[in-house]
């Protein structure tokens, strides 16, 4: 029996009464992802930096490493399902298949090549532009992630909101900002082609993260298997990118786990984690809900470096807070007022999608 009949004979066939629950479920599960992003992304900030003051590890191997863990997570994740469905081996053998069918599979490699030429955009801003621009300028991709929401998943932003997401992108630059503290510039430094790098990299970042949120929502593969994909194909371009880096001598020299601590694997599993709830995020919300959690860990971590790194807040982090505060209160409060016109047919995939989507946020 297909998994899908299977989550659909668990229904009693009235669906005027379904939808209404399933709406509930699915909207209860956005808010419970974005809260645990929001705490799970500030928790992760505090210990990577903890880490990286007191251990000396190579530290893009926690990320292959976090990748690692989040493929093995979901491999988890396809296995309650199964046992949710009734049938866990039939269950699992198409999550399996689904994970690697060549035309998915091929498909889910467009976000990491993406987000490989974002990195490499990014170093090459970093070493053009000085590090207040950079911060600032970078903070324009919360637009051209909502700009790519709207051309990519038809999404509606009305004006105000518009006008909140900018406040959100001030916000957040005004919290990183910080003034140069000299004049100093590198003998070949070409300001123009950073900036041009930046916004390169600002609008790989959206699509690739756009791209990811299309694939996950508008889709009949799983969520685990979504994830298994990534998490191939993070590890395949990072492992590459990471040998053919200079710490890739390093790794040779001293291995992979030199520098390796309980902090460092609680790294480790805090990054799979993330990983993690991105995708929930991505699935269950979008995009700019997870700009506005991102925001929110910030100031999250920030307050909690007080007691614990003793580092107090700029001025400018106030400020910038305030921004980010209000943009979210206007965002939340300013949406469309009537949904975007829909026909039956996408009416009933839609709910046949919900009743899926309501075995997975079952284990949450």
């Amino acid at each position: 029996m297909d998994r899908r009949n299977l989550v659909v004979a668990s229904d009693d066939g009235s669906k005027p009464n379904a939808a209404p629950q399933l709406e509930k479920t699915w909207s209860s599960t956005k808010i419970l992802v974005t809260v645990f992003l929001t705490l799970q992304v500030a928790c992760m900030v505090l210990v990577l930096r903890y880490s990286m003051v007191t251990t000396n590890y190579v530290k893009p191997t926690a990320v292959l490493m976090g990748e690692l863990v989040k493929m093995c997570t979901s491999l988890v994740g396809m296995a309650i399902v199964g046992v949710a469905t009734g049938n866990p081996t039939q269950s699992i053998l198409l999550d399996l298949k689904a994970a690697f069918e060549p035309n998915g599979l091929l498909r889910m490699s467009i976000p990491a090549i993406l987000y490989l030429v974002q990195n490499n955009l990014l170093f090459f801003a970093m070493a053009n532009v000085d590090a207040g621009l950079y911060q600032v300028t970078y903070q324009l991709k919360t637009l051209t992630t909502a700009g790519c929401s709207v051309l990519m998943l038809n999404k509606v932003v009305t004006k105000t909101q518009w006008l909140a997401l900018l406040a959100l992108s001030t916000g957040v630059s005004i919290c990183q900002y910080k003034p140069s503290v000299s004049a100093f510039q590198a003998k070949n430094e070409d300001k123009v082609a950073g900036m041009l790098a930046l916004i390169a990299a600002c609008f790989t970042s959206s699509i690739a993260g756009v791209y990811t949120e299309k694939m996950l929502k508008q889709s009949t593969v799983s969520l685990w298997s979504r994830n298994v994909q990534l998490a191939f194909w993070s590890l395949a371009t990072g492992g590459i990118a990471l040998m053919l880096s200079s710490d890739g001598a390093k790794i040779v020299q001293d291995g992979f786990f030199q520098g390796y601590t309980p902090v460092v694997w609680l790294v480790v599993l805090l990054q799979g984690a993330t990983g993690i709830l991105v995708a929930l995020v991505m699935k269950y919300a979008d995009n700019i809900v997870k700009n506005f959690s991102v925001a929110m860990a910030t100031a999250i971590a920030t307050i909690a470096s007080i007691p614990l790194f003793g580092t107090w807040p700029t001025i400018f982090f106030v400020i910038g807070m305030t921004f980010v505060f209000a943009s979210m209160w206007v965002y939340a409060n300013n949406g469309p007022t009537t949904p975007p016109p829909s026909n039956d047919s996408a009416n009933e995939s839609d709910l046949e999608k919900s009743k899926q989507d309501a075995v997975e946020s079952h284990l949450l």
